[in-house]
Formats: structure tokens, C-alpha cells, sequence
């Protein structure tokens, strides 16, 4: 047994399926949210070409419904998207400075209006089209993957192909600009369940010696 305090994924295994933590629905998010978070790339070639780092929506468990709230990374870039039911915003950061060895991004919403800074890049602002103001989602805050299948059961403009391929930490998010950064889950910090996920940078591989020929390999844990 390890203590999972820095979440480490392994992107889309060979069956499809990503590794992924989920915690209870984020509450009070429909017309304000703010977030904080870190990452760790795992490389610099497949782990930043089409990868989720978290979603939550009305459709995250098949259902319909346009509402999400999503961030990913694609072609370099970390793409934030958020629709609340008249079409969807989209911000795409400049380029990733791949000399940092950690990511920090700071997002927000107030209405249709949202922001996105990503490491020391300006921030950069977009309004969502339509009339609608408010984000219902009803599913749980999924982080660094997905529970379904195929991304296709998720509405458009939220499909990154596969799960995030590195760590991600010091997940923070507040749904006031007076309140406190609080970690997601009830209790904080605790995720319902989880597939394949290790602690970043810590393998209990490192602990086990094979006899015999054989070779440890890690599939991480599964809550």
C-alpha cells in the first residue's frame, strides 16, 4: 500500500480506459468558480498532444445535457472549455515552456466571462456566445481521465482522445471570491473512487524484487 498525496497518471492504457480519480460534484459552481492547480508532464511527446486533466457536465455518465467544464492539453497548449448550454467558450494558452518542470494554472468563470493565466503567460479572457449565464452539471469532477470508455459518450467540444500522462496536484477550487481555495471531495481531499493511479514519482515496483526472471510492472491503484 502506498499513500497517494500527488496523484500520478498513466494516460490510455492498451483497452481504452484511462486512469482517473473522481470526486463528488462540485456544489455551488453554477455562475462563479475559480481554480488552482499544478502539473508534472510524464513526457514532452504523447503526454501533450489530445490529454484531458479534468471535466465535470450533465453528460458525464451518458446522460444528455450541453453544460461542461473542461481542461485538457492539445498540441503543446493547455485548452480550457466551458459551455453552459448556448455553445462553448474555448481558451487556448500560448505554447508550454517545456524547460519548467512543473505547470501552474489559475481559471475562473463569472457569468459567461472567462479567464484562464497558465505559468507566467498574460492572462486571457472570453465571453461564451448565446444568453445563458449559469453551468449546471450534475456529475462528478473527474481528474486526469474519464470513467466511460470512449470519450464519444461526452458532448462535443469535450473529447480529448486520452487521460492525462503525468501528475497533477494542489487541486484547489472556490466558488466565491470570498471564500477560501478548498480541494475538491467530501470530505476535502478524498476522491469517490479511481483507476490506476500511483503516487507521483514513487513506484512499488522500487520495493519488490522479482525472482526467477520475473519483472515488476505498476498498474497503479484502484479505489
Amino acid at each position: 500500500a502506498i499513500n497517494i498525496s500527488q496523484p500520478s497518471f498513466s494516460g490510455t492504457d492498451v483497452f481504452g480506459y484511462t486512469s482517473f480519480l473522481a470526486y463528488s460534484t462540485i456544489p455551488n459552481i453554477t455562475f462563479y468558480y475559480e481554480f488552482r492547480l499544478k502539473f508534472q508532464l510524464a513526457n514532452h511527446q504523447s503526454a501533450l498532444q489530445d490529454n484531458l486533466i479534468f471535466f465535470t457536465g450533465q453528460k458525464g455518465q451518458g446522460l444528455n445535457g450541453d453544460d461542461f467544464l473542461e481542461l485538457g492539453l492539445r498540441n503543446g497548449r493547455v485548452v480550457y472549455n466551458y459551455n453552459l448550454g448556448s455553445g462553448t467558450a474555448t481558451i487556448i494558452s500560448k505554447p508550454l515552456d517545456l524547460t519548467l518542470n512543473i505547470h501552474v494554472i489559475h481559471l475562473g468563470r463569472y457569468l459567461q466571462k472567462g479567464w484562464l493565466k497558465v505559468n507566467d503567460q498574460k492572462n486571457k479572457t472570453v465571453t461564451s456566445p448565446g444568453t445563458l449565464v449559469g453551468l449546471n452539471v450534475f456529475s462528478q469532477f473527474y481528474l486526469g481521465g474519464y470513467r466511460e470508455y470512449t470519450p464519444e459518450l461526452l458532448p462535443k467540444g469535450s473529447r480529448f482522445k486520452n487521460g492525462f500522462q503525468g501528475c497533477i496536484f494542489d487541486v484547489q477550487v472556490r466558488t466565491s471570491m470570498n471564500q477560501e481555495f478548498k480541494s475538491p471531495g467530501t470530505p476535502e481531499g478524498h476522491p469517490n473512487s479511481g483507476r490506476s493511479v500511483g503516487q507521483c514519482k514513487d513506484s512499488p515496483c522500487s520495493l519488490t524484487k522479482c525472482r526467477n526472471g520475473g519483472k515488476c510492472i505498476e498498474g497503479g491503484s484502484t479505489v
